[in-house]
């Protein structure tokens, strides 16, 4: 069987933070983002193992005594991402009690630190972890299923998840206890988050500490009651009940995740029985997606025959000759009269009137290598805060260069029929997580 490729789970790094703008090359990707959140807005595709909401609501519950405001001695660390630091350490150093250690945000930086012998700090963990850590990545999911409050703090659904979860664990007096081995192990997590609050950075701890938090947060193993509230929360709140609740049953019935290069296949069937308020949505998603795709094929093709030239650059007439650009003039053409024709996707795609409105230029195949890259060259200067460099610039002759960190060496040759992700894989591994296929 043919290896399915997947879109990248970001974490270490993410070129979204990347200064240049290396990602989103024709301003695509902001009008795919509204229209997701219309199906699914508590949900991202950088979300893995639906456990990490109960390490969210366990964390907000320790650091439940901490101020609003209160800071590390760094002046930069919240207590909950200390928090964060504890967990994702304890899953490197007792990585040998969870049943699997993928899907962990902060994973290799973590693993850097202890290779190195060094303590878990601002400096040494992610970049950005208000994002790319655990609860950043969670955080938007946690206040849908309002596990959190918009304050971090824990919600109605978080108390009820918090208690589900030290009851199946055994943790007597974790939530309100001063005696029993969940009152030792809450205490024993706010003793180390208020040292590693005083030296912003965590420290030494017995094994056992690290092996108790491997053991009751395992992200791989969720109670079965745990699970069943998990599923829950994310079915009648991580969008419209209905719509979700619909969607879910039609992965169910796979009875199996759905990876990225299916996901269209799978829009497009949930069309035909798909209740009146979901309706609108998916076709908005399949006809901006009929646009986005050739679209990005394009330019992709630029890219790749730049690459192939990356000193001489190469011609209008280059691209002419070696892109399929009579079938993509075809599909450019077909997918702009249908997205101009949805009220839907022209809401929720604010610039609409002024991209097609360029790229109504493309009136024949020799034309798409000149407003395409035009319109890239607009899309970059829209980025904030000032505008980014384009991807391809043009030397004295007129030849167009790729910059060497966007050269394409491999024929473009797409494994989806959209563009985007619209979040259905990432809901498919929850309900495989949280034993919705069994």
């Amino acid at each position: 069987m043919a290896a399915v490729i997947k879109p990248p789970f970001l974490s270490t790094y993410d070129p979204i933070a990347d200064g240049e703008g290396s990602i989103d090359p024709l301003g695509l990707a902001a009008t795919y983002e509204r229209l997701a959140d219309l199906i699914l807005p508590g949900i991202t595709v950088r979300m893995g193992r639906p456990r990490f909401m109960t390490a969210l609501a366990v964390g907000a519950h320790v650091c439940a005594e901490f101020g609003k405001d209160e800071l590390a001695a760094d002046e930069v660390t919240p207590p909950y991402l200390v928090f964060e630091w504890w967990i994702v350490e304890a899953f490197i150093r007792a990585a040998d009690h969870l049943a699997e250690s993928g899907r962990i945000p902060g994973m290799m930086k973590a693993q850097a630190c202890v290779r190195s012998n060094r303590p878990l700090s601002a400096p040494a963990y992610l970049k950005t972890p208000t994002v790319f850590g655990f609860t950043g990545i969670f955080r938007r999911l946690a206040r849908h299923t309002q596990i959190l409050t918009p304050d971090g703090l824990l919600d109605e659904s978080g108390h009820r998840l918090v208690e589900v979860w030290a009851k199946e664990q055994g943790l007597d007096g974790f939530v309100y206890g001063r005696e029993g081995n969940g009152a030792r192990f809450r205490d024993d997590l706010r003793k180390a988050v208020t040292q590693g609050l005083k030296e912003a950075h965590t420290s030494q701890r017995p094994g056992a500490f690290w092996q108790a938090i491997a053991k009751y947060l395992d992200p791989a193993k969720p109670g079965r009651n745990e699970r069943k509230l998990l599923l829950d929360l994310i079915s009648n709140r991580s969008g419209p009940a209905d719509d979700v609740k619909f969607i879910i049953d039609a992965l169910r019935k796979r009875k199996a995740p759905l990876d990225w290069p299916d996901e269209a296949s799978m829009y497009k069937s949930l069309l035909k029985t798909a209740p009146a308020s979901l309706k609108p949505a998916l076709t908005a998603i399949d006809m901006y997606e009929s646009f986005c795709r050739p679209l990005n094929d394009a330019f992709d093709w630029m890219l790749y025959l730049a690459s192939s030239e990356p000193s001489a650059g190469i011609s209008a007439e280059d691209y002419l000759r070696r892109a399929p650009a009579s079938k993509l003039y075809k599909q450019i053409s077909t997918a702009m009269e249908r997205v101009e024709s949805d009220d839907l996707v022209g809401a929720k795609w604010t610039e609409r009137s002024e991209v097609l409105t360029l790229l109504r230029e493309i009136t024949a195949p020799d034309r798409i290598f000149p407003t395409l890259l035009e319109h890239h060259r607009q899309a970059q200067a829209r980025k904030p805060p000032d505008g980014k460099r384009p991807w391809l610039e043009q030397t004295a002759r007129g030849r167009l260069v790729v910059r060497s960190s966007y050269r394409r060496e491999v024929e473009p040759a797409p494994v989806s029929e959209y563009l985007h992700e619209y979040r259905l894989p990432t809901l498919s591994r929850f309900l495989q997580d949280l034993g919705a296929f069994a």
